[in-house]
């Protein structure tokens, strides 16, 4: 009788859990090209101006956030859920891009595709006492850490859709 209950379980958390992969890959208008979907992820947007992702540093300069559409290419992303990316700006930057309250994901293997988003871009500015926390959780060295002396400026994006191609 107990082998039968847990066997039961087992089997409704399983069953859960595929509800919930399911839900995730299926939160896009996708095709499948061999391994890798392409498609629109979260809400739709009008693709009428698209600005290149690069021009975001200088517009930046001259205001706290800006909303858009921009269009780069993403050097790195979450591989376990597909939360977050990183959208190269130059040799030297990248941006941060999440999406509007987790309301969706993007696919595991997105590194190294070609991106268009929209959302909000805006300027986080951290200070040197949270950047030497970091470095000690970090377990860098008492030099490493005595090193930080300037503030890292980080570029943000709150994407509400992603387009891949």
């Amino acid at each position: 009788m107990k082998n039968i209950l847990l066997t039961c379980c087992i089997l409704s958390l399983f069953s859960c859990n595929q509800a919930n992969i399911r839900q995730i890959t299926n939160n896009a208008d996708t095709t499948v090209e061999g391994r890798k979907a392409i498609g629109l992820y979260g809400n739709p947007f009008e693709m009428d101006t698209i600005l290149d992702v690069t021009s975001l540093p200088e517009l930046l300069n001259t205001q706290n956030s800006i909303d858009g559409v921009f269009k780069g290419k993403i050097e790195s992303s979450c591989t376990h859920t597909g939360c977050w990316m990183d959208v190269i700006l130059s040799s030297t930057k990248k941006m941060h891009v999440t999406f509007t309250n987790d309301k969706f994901t993007i696919p595991l293997d997105a590194a190294g595709k070609i991106v268009t988003f929209a959302g909000k871009a805006s300027i986080s500015v951290i200070p040197v006492n949270i950047l030497k926390n970091k470095a000690k959780y970090e377990k860098k060295t008492e030099a490493e850490i005595d090193a930080i002396k300037v503030p890292d400026t980080t570029y943000v994006f709150v994407a509400s859709g992603v387009k891949l191609k």
